[in-house]
């Protein structure tokens, strides 16, 4: 379970707190008054499926912080319930502390200053994780809309529109954003990797099925085994995505065992032309770097700690 918490923590941090607490806080509001507060009760409807759903999802064996998303609108509301609450409960302290012709004044400033003290934690850091996702991460979207402008400017000035051409990845086929970020007759291919479950099998131009009648043909399975029928052999690729260490950013840098898979692919091309690099984008290696400096954005001292792969785009030059 403590992946979850982990992933609330690290995506929402003080408003995840803030939500989990919203029914034991109303629930101890309710039974401390002696009039009915239909206010609350309603609040506590809309907030009871955030624990209906931790119930359900958190013992799974299987977790993925996408399970999640269903309760993020109830979490969030129930963070406001609380400040709310929170900021009553300390403007009923303040107030029976000054004297009372204050107190309607010391009412609207100390929710303001409360309020902006209270949400300022929570806005900082997410701004931050924010920078640090875009800093981070965002390499595969700058590399696809950059292999899109070369992609259309080729096929434009080779008049080679009609023919289908591979944007080919082998181990980062899984960060590929959609096609979307392909020119009209271009198609991700599959190289040959050490991923072994079964790959997703491209819709046709006709959606999932061939020709408006029949259902697409392919080979399928229930168990997430390898089919062989996903794959493209690395000639008939023209571009290649690939994430490389710092001292693989180059083509030809090294020979080692290690070697990025889609490097050795196109080492073993026989092929006619050469690959070169067309673009190069860093990218965090999460497993090198510090906690702090992987999940929040830093503008002092980042370069030192945080550690950098590169996100490459190679094409075929004939």
């Amino acid at each position: 379970m403590s992946y979850y918490i982990k992933n609330l923590l690290l995506n929402f941090n003080l408003v995840a707190m803030l939500g989990v607490l919203s029914l034991p806080l109303l629930l101890l509001k309710t039974l401390t008054k002696n009039k009915n507060n239909t206010t609350s009760s309603m609040e506590i409807l809309v907030l009871i499926p955030i624990y209906i759903w931790m119930a359900i999802v958190l013992p799974r064996p299987h977790k993925e912080e996408r399970f999640l998303f269903p309760m993020y609108p109830a979490l969030c509301f129930g963070a406001a319930v609380t400040t709310r609450e929170v900021l009553g409960m300390c403007t009923a302290v303040l107030s029976s502390i000054l004297q009372r012709q204050q107190r309607k004044k010391i009412n609207i400033n100390t929710n303001l200053l409360l309020g902006l003290a209270l949400l300022s934690i929570p806005m900082i850091i997410s701004i931050s994780r924010s920078f640090a996702l875009h800093d981070n991460y965002t390499a595969p979207l700058a590399i696809y809309q950059e292999v899109y402008s070369h992609a259309s400017t080729t096929a434009t000035a080779n008049n080679s529109n009609e023919r289908t051409t591979y944007v080919c990845a082998a181990g980062e086929w899984y960060r590929f954003p959609s096609s979307f970020f392909l020119p009209p007759n271009h198609q991700l291919g599959f190289l040959k990797s050490s991923f072994t479950g079964q790959l997703p099998q491209p819709f046709t131009e006709f959606g999932s099925k061939t020709d408006g009648l029949s259902v697409q043909t392919g080979k399928f399975n229930d168990m997430n085994k390898e089919e062989m029928d996903r794959y493209v052999d690395i000639s008939q690729c023209s571009y290649v995505i690939e994430l490389v260490s710092s001292s693989l950013s180059e083509l030809n840098d090294s020979t080692n065992d290690d070697t990025a898979e889609g490097i050795q692919c196109m080492k073993s091309d026989t092929s006619e032309g050469s690959w070169r690099m067309l673009s190069s984008h860093k990218y965090l290696d999460a497993e090198a770097t510090p906690l702090l400096h992987r999940i929040l954005y830093f503008p002092f001292g980042r370069d030192e700690k945080a550690v950098f792969k590169h996100y490459n785009a190679y094409v075929k030059e004939m």
